[in-house]
């Protein structure tokens, strides 16, 4: 007769459900095509098993969508989101308490508004498309919320739908749309792979002052996008995106504990997140230490760090133009 080991199928199957959900943390991030999701798949693949973290990626349409689910996803406990989202929500809902309780663990990566057009077409600049048809991403997407915002702030007035991406473009190759635009970090795998044969090219987007409250001065070369950029510069903006997180009541000890240890295993192996084989260039504008305008750091990245979060950043006001955005 074979000597009982002492534990039942039931245990086993107990402590097997435990221990795989044990230091779960989710990590909303966005759709297959962009930046955020590279980055999330790479720290949890470097962050596996370090101080019993098991990072688990949820997609998402995009910004405005993280944001949300932030704060109602049950399963959310830090989301990549675009820095003007949450300044325009916050516009919007003065009174929401929790939003005051969204703060931001680190600066992720920028990401770089691309306003593409067809080779052939007249444009010069963004300010060309006034009256013209232009594609601004999906609902609820970050590029939907940027797009408006700068268009807007520029008195540019196109007749702006919300597609997906890919969409987008064979309607612009079809002459259906004069404009699309996405807000992806550069170089983006799917712009990366057109071809001159495409016939699509990038256009210029000024950074004004006032959208320099927020935004950042952003360039492409033809070794972003041999296909779309030829021998000059093309300017254009970008927004900081950040690790955000919820910080207030609703975060309770265990829940700290664990993104106590996500921030303290990044900031440990930010070297290899930096250089590792295959890791998106992006890596190169991760920071601890820069200042994002009108976020607050959460307080616990200096309890991790021993660090003392620095002075917000001022700058013109852009906040009547996004009033204005929110009321249509």
């Amino acid at each position: 007769m074979m000597a009982s080991s002492g534990v039942t199928p039931v245990n086993a199957q107990g402590a097997a459900v435990r221990d795989a959900n044990a230091g779960r943390l989710g990590l909303v991030s966005e759709s297959s095509v962009g930046t955020a999701v590279q980055i999330g798949d790479q720290i949890a693949r470097t962050l596996d098993g370090r101080s019993k973290l098991r990072v688990v990626q949820y997609l998402s349409t995009g910004s405005q969508k993280n944001l949300r689910d932030l704060m109602n996803f049950r399963f959310a406990d830090v989301a990549v989101i675009n820095s003007d989202v949450l300044i325009s929500e916050r516009l919007r809902h003065p009174d929401d308490e929790r939003l005051k309780n969204v703060k931001f663990i680190a600066r992720a990566f920028t990401s770089e508004l691309h306003v593409l057009v067809r080779e052939d077409s007249t444009f010069d600049t963004v300010y060309d498309l006034s009256g013209r048809n232009v594609a601004i991403g999906e609902t609820g997407s970050g590029t939907s919320l940027t797009s408006r915002l700068v268009m807007r702030a520029l008195k540019v007035s196109p007749r702006a739908v919300e597609l997906p991406m890919t969409d987008s473009i064979q309607a612009l190759k079809r002459g259906e749309l004069d404009a699309v635009f996405m807000l992806y970090g550069k170089p983006n795998g799917f712009l990366r792979s057109l071809k001159p044969e495409d016939g699509l090219r990038l256009l210029e987007v000024p950074l004004s002052e006032e959208l320099g409250a927020i935004y950042r001065p952003a360039e492409f070369t033809g070794d972003d996008y041999p296909a779309l950029v030829s021998d000059k510069l093309t300017q254009s903006l970008a927004v900081d995106v950040v690790f955000a997180i919820e910080e207030g009541q609703r975060m309770g000890l265990d829940d700290r504990e664990k993104i106590g240890n996500f921030v303290r295993e990044i900031k440990a192996n930010e070297q290899v997140l930096r250089s590792g084989p295959g890791h998106h260039p992006k890596w190169a504008e991760f920071s601890f230490d820069v200042e994002v305008p009108h976020w607050e750091r959460a307080s616990l990245v200096a309890e991790v760090l021993e660090g003392a979060p620095k002075a917000e950043a001022d700058g013109p006001n852009i906040f009547d133009v996004m009033k204005t955005l929110n009321e249509e």
